[in-house]
């Protein structure tokens, strides 16, 4: 029993301690409120597992948009395909820039239309890839972006690259020859594509990076479509007059779609751009090198639906090429965001 006799209690409230030991206190609970008013919940275990939900779905869709093109690749030219392709995405487009006007600072026009071009050049080679060669090395070379994403950064945008990065982006150029497995046989084509739309979606993504300070996103998609829906036009109507067989990719007639093609191009539109929402909200959850890392999953998603679709499984040097891109890729990624 504790009474006004006991030295402890007489020791614990006297004046002086009391004073102390209630200061103290006080200062302790004031903290303590501080903290829980002014620190934000602890909302990164959610948003992180949404954005890697996100980037997962939205890997697995643009796998599945590589199948569309391919079936539809079986009656139908790429040139014909990136054409309603874009045809369905600008209609998109559009009707959020009819219900929200675009808001946009300008000066980088020339960027915004080179964006345009090399994105669409890049959709050319990627979608008669898909059409020609495995599903799964098809978007292993455009994977291959983030890796000239670094060395175009380090070259025009004077961002500096460690060692590490360094090591990474050799690392990624061998993986390359790994899948390309150069024989100098002259049958090369697809390979030489493959690089070319890993170096211009690249090039695309660069750009983006400064075009993203003067215009509203959806003036960049907006070229990118225009660029695509116009030039695709442009050079079908050459075609006929244009001898090159070599040069498919390119030039080719306008073909009116057929039956189930109807179906593929729609659905190669649609997932284009659900691919792209979805990639949007991932980023917006997660840090860039989370998503970009999980991104690389596309790629044995991308294997497997090409493998149910009739594709060869890749060789073991493929697979070990695809390895050193999807590790370079994701050591650059990580190096640039943290």
């Amino acid at each position: 029993m504790i009474t006004d006799r006991n030295p402890n209690y007489l020791n614990f409230y006297s004046p002086l301690r009391n004073t102390t030991f209630a200061g103290n206190l006080n200062h302790k609970i004031q903290r303590l409120s501080h903290n829980q008013t002014t620190t934000k919940p602890n909302k990164y275990t959610f948003s992180f597992g949404k954005g890697i939900i996100y980037s997962l779905s939205a890997a697995f869709i643009f796998a599945l948009m590589g199948a569309f093109v391919k079936m539809a690749g079986q009656s139908m030219t790429s040139v014909n395909i990136v054409f309603y392709r874009n045809v369905v995405g600008l209609i998109f487009i559009l009707s959020t820039i009819i219900r929200n006007p675009l808001q946009n600072k300008g000066k980088r026009f020339g960027l915004l239309m080179f964006r345009g071009l090399i994105g669409s050049l890049a959709l050319f080679a990627l979608f008669y890839n898909m059409s020609h060669i495995g599903l799964g090395e098809a978007i292993t070379y455009i994977q291959t972006s983030t890796i000239w994403v670094a060395v175009l950064s380090f070259l025009f945008l004077r961002e500096k690259l460690s060692i590490w990065g360094w090591l990474a982006v050799f690392a990624g150029f061998i993986g390359i020859l790994f899948v390309f497995q150069p024989n100098f046989n002259g049958d090369s084509k697809t390979d030489l594509l493959g690089i070319f739309n890993g170096l211009a979606a690249g090039a695309a993504y660069t750009s983006v990076r400064e075009l993203k300070k003067h215009y509203d996103t959806r003036s960049i998609v907006l070229s990118f479509m225009s660029w695509g829906t116009l030039l695709s036009l442009l050079l079908m109507v050459l075609a006929p007059r244009i001898h090159a067989p070599n040069m498919d990719f390119l030039f080719t007639p306008f073909q009116w779609p057929q039956g189930s093609t109807w179906l593929w191009v729609i659905l190669v539109g649609i997932t284009a751009m659900l691919g792209q929402i979805f990639i949007t909200k991932a980023y917006g959850f997660d840090k860039a090198g989370i998503v970009s890392t999980v991104g690389y999953t596309n790629i044995p998603f991308a294997i497997f639906i090409g493998f149910l679709l009739g594709d060869r499984f890749p060789d073991v040097y493929t697979i070990i090429g695809m390895l050193m891109i999807i590790g370079s890729g994701i050591v650059i990624a990580i190096r640039r965001n943290y």
